[in-house]
């Protein structure tokens, strides 16, 4: 309970950190500036939502409940280091459950356990159930 707690408090930091960035550099700038206040925001904003798959991981939501949009290709989004080289995404889920002690384990086993999460709600998974 405590590190869903620790993960919660993370997402509202980053929400609060990408308000500020907008509201003070993003609308006061323009040119150069403007552009590289967006590029932190971006930044910010990956983080928010690894931060925010970690939290539904921990409390044990679906993957479809957070991205309920999201297509067949999630999980090479997730996983691929050829389609995402910044943001392995599972990996980083998986890093953020170990840091808030939400998960105890080697990185691999549990970004393994993401993959499974993201598979166990795709929509040919649903159909086939």
């Amino acid at each position: 309970m405590e590190s869903t707690k620790q993960i919660k408090q993370t997402v509202k930091t980053l929400a609060a950190e990408g308000r500020n960035i907008r509201v003070e550099k993003i609308r006061t700038t323009t040119g150069l500036e403007r552009d590289a206040a967006w590029h932190e925001k971006r930044a910010v904003g990956s983080k928010a939502r690894v931060a925010l798959l970690a939290y539904a991981f921990a409390r044990g939501r679906t993957y479809r409940s957070c991205e309920p949009k999201a297509g067949e290709d999630a999980l090479d989004h997730l996983y691929s280091p050829q389609l995402s080289p910044k943001n392995y995404v599972a990996k980083l889920v998986a890093r953020a459950l170990i840091a808030a002690k939400a998960r105890e384990g080697a990185e691999k086993e549990i970004t393994e356990e993401v993959v499974a999460w993201v598979r166990a709600s795709s929509p040919a998974a649903l159909e086939a159930a």
